[in-house]
């Protein structure tokens, strides 16, 4: 398939996925969080904010979109349901990965969730802060570059998006490690998806 060729491995590789309240959940508009480790750090406290009004479940790998298995183990995910909404990111993985390669396979992974749900948004990629023990910078600076990829790709195929960089922009105390967040800062980030999913008008 064109656009997933790269088959670059990390030191870990993993998968997280979450259908969450299945039988109480039924009959309510379903959303699909698709990310990284972020989506595993809030995508249970989304789900818990919008209980009896919406399903929540999440998609979360440490592949990047090039990765030739991504999109067989996204296919094996969204096999069970159909989504009124899929919030979607990727964008902090795959460091060995040429940018260029990453956004054309962003391009063909959008193209592909578009036809699968009549509602996508875009959630850029969160900030990353100098820490200790993670002295080296150069995330603090690809995510930017990544995310101004991202933006161009969402604005050619015309997803909105979620900014979710700016919302956690300039604030490293909400940061538990330098990627990741505290309950603090993932707080933030579930009323930003709420209020965006709540606007879309789902039934």
């Amino acid at each position: 398939m064109a656009g997933y060729t790269t088959t670059v491995r990390e030191d870990i590789e993993w998968i997280g996925i979450r259908w969450h309240d299945e039988v109480s959940s039924a009959g309510l508009p379903r959303v699909l969080l698709i990310g990284d480790s972020i989506v595993v750090g809030h995508g249970t406290m989304l789900r818990d904010h919008l209980r009896g009004r919406y399903g929540v479940d999440y998609f979360a790998t440490s592949k990047i979109v090039s990765d030739h298995e991504y999109m067989p183990d996204l296919e094996f995910m969204m096999s069970r349901y159909d989504y009124e909404a899929i919030i979607f990111n990727n964008g902090l993985h795959g460091s060995r990965v040429a940018d260029s390669i990453y956004a054309e396979a962003l391009a063909a992974v959008v193209a592909e969730l578009r036809r699968r749900t009549a509602h996508l948004v875009w959630r850029n990629s969160t900030p990353c802060y100098a820490w200790p023990g993670r002295e080296d910078k150069g995330w603090t600076e690809r995510v930017q570059v990544r995310n101004a990829l991202a933006a161009a790709v969402m604005a050619a195929a015309g997803v909105p998006v979620l900014d979710a960089y700016a919302l956690l922009a300039g604030q490293p105390e909400l940061s538990s490690d330098g990627v990741h967040f505290t309950a603090a800062g993932y707080a933030k980030l579930v009323a930003a998806e709420a209020d965006c999913i709540e606007g879309l008008g789902l039934s």
